[in-house]
């Protein structure tokens, strides 16, 4: 038996890019018509989790080992929690994937340390 608290999930974000399951448009920053930006959907997590950008020590991002969308990851991740050597970030998807529905789930689970 597991004595303790080991996470806290505190928010998530789900968005589709109306554009293909797994892949950004190549000419957007978009997830969707609405505009929300990669940028602004960290931002919108952010506020909707109550953390604070200097609370954030670890990301398990999105990135799917893509040139594209591993890049655009990254700049919105600079842009909205600008350069910090102490922020890790690493992503599943290489080791388990692309499991579409269960991603979220599945990453939040493997992104516990305990």
């Amino acid at each position: 038996m597991v004595d303790g608290i080991y996470m806290e999930f505190l928010g998530g974000s789900f968005t589709g890019y109306a554009y293909h399951m797994t892949a950004v448009h190549p000419d957007s920053i978009y997830f969707n018509h609405q505009s929300l930006s990669l940028q602004d959907g960290q931002e919108l997590l952010l506020t909707q989790s109550g953390v604070s950008r200097e609370d954030v020590n670890y990301i398990n991002a999105y990135a799917t080992s893509t040139r594209t969308g591993d890049l655009k990851d990254y700049r919105a991740l600079i842009r909205c929690l600008g350069k910090n050597p102490e922020l890790r970030v690493n992503s599943t998807k290489s080791m388990i994937d692309h499991l579409l529905g269960a991603s979220g789930a599945v990453e939040a689970v493997g992104t516990i340390k305990f």
